[in-house]
């Protein structure tokens, strides 16, 4: 969303021609492939582990809630769980900051208030959108691991 809005605002003649059904595909290709790729090794490197306890102390059964049920030693995977956070949630928000940085460059150098108003009413609610997606994400991340903990074993694990 934030490339579309991105292209809308700052090629808006042109956004027909860069967003062509083609290109659509292929990004969301790009991002169903990069998820699988990450995300694939976490259910089959649960099947393996020890459970000790049965119950999910967290309202979904999210990788880190799943690791707290183990009865062995799961640094790795903590590990593993906390760098692939950081990667898809820390890099998704960094390249839509960027996005945003280009539009707000793009916004501020129309002539009117008017027009500058109204393209930022448009992206108004991608941006509170973005902002409860992350914010949950980021809680719910949280919530499941003790930060202080997990960048202890990074620390003495390097």
């Amino acid at each position: 969303m934030a490339f579309d809005r991105y292209v809308a605002i700052c090629n808006p003649l042109r956004h027909s021609s860069i967003l062509t059904p083609r290109v659509i595909v292929s990004l969301s290709l790009a991002i169903v492939l990069r998820g699988a790729i990450l995300l694939t090794r976490q259910p089959f490197s649960l099947l393996k582990l020890p459970y000790c306890k049965t119950v999910v102390s967290h309202t979904s059964c999210e990788f880190m809630s799943l690791i707290k049920l183990v009865c062995v030693n799961t640094r790795p995977q903590r590990i593993y769980g906390l760098l692939l956070a950081f990667l898809t949630l820390g890099l998704d928000f960094i390249l839509i900051i960027c996005s945003y940085i280009f539009i707000l460059h793009a916004v501020f150098q129309l002539p009117s208030k008017k027009a500058r108003l109204k393209t930022l009413n448009t992206c108004g609610t991608h941006v509170w959108a973005i902002l409860v997606f992350f914010i949950s994400a980021f809680f719910s991340f949280i919530t499941q691991i003790d930060l202080g903990i997990a960048l202890l074993h990074i620390s003495t694990s390097l």
